[in-house]
C-alpha cells in the first residue's frame, strides 16, 4: 500500500467516526430524530456510498500495486537468483582457475627448481671441464718439454755414439798396433813360432765375411773368459771367427776380441783372446759384439 492510500483511508476513517458521532448526537438533541435521520440519510448517506466505493477502488488500486509489487519483487528475486547463481558459477570457476593457477605456480616452482639444479650441475660440469683443459693443457706443455728433453737427449746420445764410435775406432787403431807389436816381439823372442797361426794366438784375426753385431747374453761362472753371445751361425758366424768386444755405457770402452768356439743356429760361445802381460778386461752381460768397429 502507498502513502497516499494509507492518508486517504485514516482520512476515511475519521470522516466515519465524526459522521456517527454527529448521527448520535442529532438523535440525541432533536425533538424529531426519525425526521432528521431520514433528512440525513438523504446526504449522508450517499456520501457514505461513495466513500465506500471510493475505498473500494482505493484497495483495489492498492491490490494491484500490491500484486505489481510483488511481481517487481518476484522479477528481481529471479534476476538476483540468476546473479547469485552466476555469482556461484563465476565463483566456481575463479576457484577453479585459482586452484589451475596454484598448480602451474607449483609446477612452474618445481620446473624453476628443477632449472637451477640443471644449471648448477652444468656449472659444475663446466668447471670441471675447465679443470680437464688446464690439465690437458699442463700435460701438453709437460710432454712438449718432455719431447724436446728427449730429442736433446737422443742427440746427446747421437753425439755420445758418434764420440764412442770414433773413441772405439781410435782404440781399435791402436789394439791392432799393439797386435803387431806383440806379434813382432813373440817373433823376436821365438824365432821358430808362427804369429797368428790358429785361434787362440793373442794377434789371432778372423772376422766373419759378412758384418754382424750382437751382445754378450751370459758369462760363464768358473771361466770369465768363456761367454755365450746372442748371434749365430744365422747371422753368418762361424767357428774360429773373431768378434770385437767393447762397451759404451758408461763410457766407451774396448774390451779385447773374441774368437767364436761353438756356433749355433741363434747363439755361439766364445772365448776372450788374452795379451800376454795385460790383464784381461772383465766382461759381462749387455757388453756389445761386432765384426769390425764401426765408426
Amino acid at each position: 500500500m502507498t502513502t497516499i492510500g494509507k492518508i486517504l483511508v485514516f482520512l476515511v476513517l475519521v470522516a466515519a467516526l465524526g459522521m456517527g458521532g454527529l448521527m448520535v448526537f442529532v438523535a440525541k438533541t432533536a425533538p424529531n430524530w426519525k425526521a432528521a435521520v431520514d433528512e440525513r440519510d438523504k446526504d449522508v448517506i450517499p456520501a457514505y456510498k461513495a466513500m465506500l466505493a471510493q475505498e473500494v477502488e482505493t484497495r483495489k488500486e492498492l491490490l494491484r500495486d500490491k500484486e505489481k509489487l510483488k511481481q517487481l519483487l518476484d522479477s528481481k528475486i529471479t534476476e538476483s537468483n540468476a546473479v547469485k547463481k552466476q555469482f556461484e558459477e563465476d565463483k566456481q570457476k575463479l576457484a577453479e582457475q585459482a586452484k589451475t593457477a596454484a598448480e602451474q605456480q607449483g609446477i612452474a616452482q618445481i620446473n624453476a627448481f628443477k632449472a637451477g639444479e640443471e644449471a648448477k650441475r652444468l656449472q659444475k660440469e663446466l668447471e670441471f671441464m675447465q679443470t680437464v683443459v688446464q690439465d690437458r693443457d699442463k700435460t701438453i706443455v709437460k710432454l712438449r718439454d718432455e719431447v724436446n728433453q728427449a730429442h736433446n737427449t737422443e742427440q746427446a746420445a747421437k753425439n755420445d755414439a758418434v764420440t764412442a764410435a770414433a773413441r772405439l775406432q781410435s782404440l781399435y787403431e791402436q789394439v791392432k798396433e799393439k797386435d803387431r807389436l806383440i806379434a813382432e816381439q813373440m817373433k823376436k823372442n821365438q824365432p821358430g813360432a808362427v804369429p797368428g797361426a790358429g785361434p787362440r794366438d793373442p794377434g789371432y784375426t778372423h772376422p766373419p765375411s759378412v758384418y754382424v753385431k750382437g751382445r754378450i747374453d751370459q758369462v760363464d761362472d768358473a771361466d770369465k773368459s768363456l761367454v755365450k753371445i746372442t748371434i749365430g751361425s744365422d747371422s753368418g758366424i762361424r767357428k774360429d771367427d773373431t768378434l770385437e768386444v767393447f762397451r759404451v755405457s758408461p763410457k766407451a770402452e774396448y774390451l779385447g776380441r773374441l774368437v767364436i768356439v761353438r756356433a749355433d743356429l741363434h747363439e755361439a760361445i766364445a772365448r776372450q783372446l788374452r795379451q800376454p802381460g795385460v790383464p784381461a778386461a772383465a766382461l759381462q752381460p749387455g757388453d756389445q759384439v761386432a765384426s769390425t768397429l764401426r765408426p
